[in-house]
């Protein structure tokens, strides 16, 4: 009667961690469904920060080149550059919503 009980034990433990397991299992796929869309939202994120640093990058390498970027000279006229930085930023907050969430 004790192997029995034993067995039996064993039996039920063993279906118990297969059923814990499968809920486990399924709220993990939901986790990373969700993952996926803050994946997605993160990498269009990191394209507009890269887009706006080239641009930066852009305007001041024409800065130096053009000799304005010295202390003591004024303000520049805008650019091409700085144009581009504005059409950039308005395109990719037209692409997505969710990320400007984060964005000033």
């Amino acid at each position: 009667m004790g192997r029995r009980l034993w067995g039996l034990a064993f039996v039920v433990t063993f279906l118990l961690g297969l059923t814990v397991g499968r809920a486990v299992w399924k709220g993990t796929a939901i986790h990373q469904a969700e993952s996926k869309d803050l994946v997605a939202s993160l990498q269009q994120q990191v394209t507009l920060l890269e887009a706006r640093l080239r641009a930066r990058e852009d305007v001041a390498a024409l800065r130096q080149a053009s000799g304005t970027g010295r202390a003591g000279t004024s303000a520049p006229p805008a650019s091409r550059t700085d144009d581009r930085i504005a059409s950039v930023t308005a395109e990719e907050r037209g692409r997505s919503p969710r990320a400007n969430a984060a964005l000033p």
